[in-house]
């Protein structure tokens, strides 16, 4: 049986409550919908039933379930760079790991890795209702990390010869084999582990000698 979740459970954007507005309402509960079933069983039916509300309330808001996975998605991502990031703007490694944070705090949520790892899959399909999403989420990864980069470089915390590519293929791999290994191993390595170690192997190929000597 899958974990229960609940709209409390997301990660909400900062500035922006729970009952903020009928249609962040309606987006929690096919977020926590689609967590606690899984994507091929939310129907707009149920989330109609499960935010107490008539279908027509729902249809008008959201004409199929993907373009509701589409706005649950885009609200998730959100709701987690706003608690990896504090209001400064990070620079060099600390903008990456600002990612990451959020990233790890987003697992925490039950079903989250599972929702991430199966609409990652399900997007990459050019006709998916959350293509447009699957594709803003990678620019916003691939901006961090050309961000870090830059500012890393201009720090003296990142070597000149960083390949934007080559991190972020190894951030995206890992982040879709996340829950086909959390299934496997998620009582022995915390996924929380995972991440450090994938960020200190990073660092260990592209951060200057001087940084790394400040331990």
């Amino acid at each position: 049986m899958l974990p229960s979740t609940t709209p409390a459970d997301l990660p909400t954007p900062r500035g922006l409550g729970l009952g903020a507005n009928a249609r962040t309402r309606l987006i929690t509960t096919a977020g926590a919908l689609f967590a606690s079933h899984g994507l091929p069983n939310v129907t707009l039916e149920l989330i109609a039933q499960e935010a107490k509300v008539d279908l027509e309330t729902v249809t008008a808001e959201f004409p199929s379930v993907g373009s509701a996975l589409a706005a649950t998605l885009s609200y998730l991502n959100s709701g987690l760079r706003d608690a990896g990031q504090d209001a400064s703007r990070p620079r060099g490694w600390a903008s990456l790991e600002g990612l990451i944070r959020g990233m790890v705090q987003g697992t925490a949520t039950p079903g989250f890795i599972r929702l991430y790892h199966d609409a990652q899959i399900a997007a990459a399909a050019k006709d998916h209702p959350a293509h447009d999403w699957l594709l803003d989420q990678q620019g916003e990864v691939r901006a961090v990390i050309e961000d870090t980069i830059k500012t890393g470089i201009e720090d003296g915390e990142v070597r000149t010869d960083a390949d934007a590519d080559a991190i972020h293929r190894l951030l995206a791999a890992t982040l879709v084999g996340l829950y086909p290994v959390d299934l496997l191993f998620s009582d022995e390595v915390p996924l929380e582990s995972t991440m450090d170690v994938l960020l200190e192997c990073l660092k260990s190929r592209y951060a200057t000698p001087e940084y790394l000597a400040r331990g």
